[in-house]
């Protein structure tokens, strides 16, 4: 395998948690709750209990990106960074 094909894995791998843990992210601040309604309709439903399954799956996918895939996040920007100094 040469650098090309390292640093396209890496871009790939970078690209695709980068995503995950702007999800993360995003659910961190709604508290769980996701971006699938309007911001009226959002503040509204932020207190609701009938949504304490969407906040509780929207924690523990938070829970999971933070714990599993950030350091996947890093070693893909470290393999990154190695296969530009070694071409």
């Amino acid at each position: 395998m040469d650098s090309y094909h390292l640093q396209f894995i890496s871009i790939v791998g970078v690209g695709i948690t980068g995503i995950l843990i702007l999800m993360a992210f995003f659910m961190k601040f709604t508290k769980g709750l996701f971006f699938a309604r309007f911001p009226n309709e959002f503040i509204n439903d932020s207190e609701n209990p009938k949504y304490d399954l969407e906040r509780k799956a929207g924690n523990l996918f938070k829970e999971w990106v933070f714990k599993y895939i950030t350091p996947l996040f890093i070693s893909f920007l470290l393999l990154l960074g190695l296969s530009y100094m070694i071409s």
